[in-house]
């Protein structure tokens, strides 16, 4: 798979954004560009993101 940015350490996964891209790669048609542009990679607003 091809991830928009680098994914050399496991906290580059932690916004959720490369498996996010993954599953756009898998299956675009579930999915969607529509879907991939509600996630986002900042956690800065959001509590429940922030663990």
């Amino acid at each position: 798979f091809d991830p928009p940015s680098p994914c050399a350490a496991p906290p580059d996964l932690a916004s959720g954004v490369a498996l996010a891209h993954v599953l756009h790669q898998i299956d675009p048609s579930w999915f969607d560009e529509a879907w991939l542009g509600r996630i986002r990679g900042d956690t800065e607003g959001s509590a429940r993101l922030k663990v």
